[in-house]
Parts: C-alpha cells; structure tokens; sequence
C-alpha cells in the first residue's frame, strides 16, 4: 500500500491466479474503489507487490515475474490511457515470490533492492535522465538467504538504508549518501 499524495490510497496484491492487481481509494470514491488487474502483469500466487510514490501522484509498482525477473510498472495522473509497463529491470534472477524492495530517496529518483538466486544483495537504480535504469550492482558483498527481503528507507533527501537478515541469521545494514565518494558504507551487524 502507498499514499500518491493526501487522502489518496492506493492497494496491491498478486491473486490466487497469479493476476497483478490494485484498488484505489480517496474521499471522493464513496463505495468505487477497484480491483483492477494491472495490465496483464503475472507473478506467482500471493507474491508480494511492493510500491513506491517518487512524487506526488506518480505511482512506480515492483514484483518478480514468473520467470523470475524483476519487473516494473508505472502510473501519473497525466497518463490519459492508465498504467504503463511491464518493465523488465535488466535480467537479474531471483527466486519466486522475492519480495523487490524500492525507495524513493529524492523526487523522481528510484532505488531498486533484492536478493538474487545466489543470495547476493542487489541494487539497481531510476532517475529520469536514465534512458534504460540503472544496475543491477552488488551492494557491497551483502549475502543473505536467495530472496530474503531487503528493506530500505530513504531517511532524507538523498540518503539511503537498507536491511537485511544475513546468512548468519544477524540484521545488517548499509547506507548510502551522495557525499560517499567511494559508494555505499557498510554491512554493520546490528546489536549482538
């Protein structure tokens, strides 16, 4: 779930049938409010949809295919003709129902996180000087279980922090910042 701007909510989930779908709601639908299959997108029953609002009214909705791609949809209110997408996100594997984590750390710019089929962290990243995206890179020798979930949180404009539960059963976390010449800062164990 995402709020695109005030008093606007917008709900994703995957089917028993594999289908993409989203309801919508705001103080004006009254009883209307979806659900809608999102233009033909398929994943694996139940796999989880994550959503992210990079500006106000702009929509950007993430989920691992059946093939086990990672793909991306798009919606903006200036779309006359609804969601755009399926993207595929380069040609990154990962394992059924991985959940695809995503971050907007400043307006208009995306920040990508999974774990792939060999239990590498990976990032990827969108900005709209990009004319294909960004990544995938691996985020500094980040392991972890294939398809353990990566969270991430932008704290302030253009900074990040990610987690993740590592092969050892320990939280790690990384960030990263603009005024890191050398990239992303970490793994550090959190706690004992």
């Amino acid at each position: 779930m995402v709020s695109r701007s005030q008093d606007k909510l917008d709900v994703f989930v995957t089917d028993v049938n594999g289908a993409v779908q989203t309801a919508a709601w705001e103080p004006g639908f009254g009883s209307r409010h979806g659900w809608w299959e999102l233009r033909g997108g398929r994943a694996a029953p139940g796999a989880p949809v994550n959503a992210v609002s990079r500006s106000r009214d702009k929509l950007d909705v993430f989920v691992t295919g059946t093939d086990g791609r990672v793909y991306t949809a798009a919606w903006e209110a200036s779309f006359t003709d609804g969601w755009h997408g399926w993207w595929p996100i380069g040609s990154i594997q990962v394992p059924q129902r991985s959940p695809v984590n995503a971050a907007s750390r400043s307006t208009d710019k995306l920040d990508v996180f999974v774990t792939d089929t060999n239990g590498v962290v990976q990032t990827a990243a969108w900005e709209p000087g990009f004319t294909s995206g960004h990544g995938w890179w691996e985020l500094r020798s980040g392991r972890a279980v294939p398809g353990a979930p990566v969270t991430a949180v932008s704290r302030s404009r253009d900074k990040l922090d990610v987690f993740v539960v590592g092969t050892d059963g320990r939280v790690y976390t990384a960030a990263w910042e603009p005024t890191f010449a050398d990239g992303w800062h970490g793994w550090w164990a959190m706690g004992r």
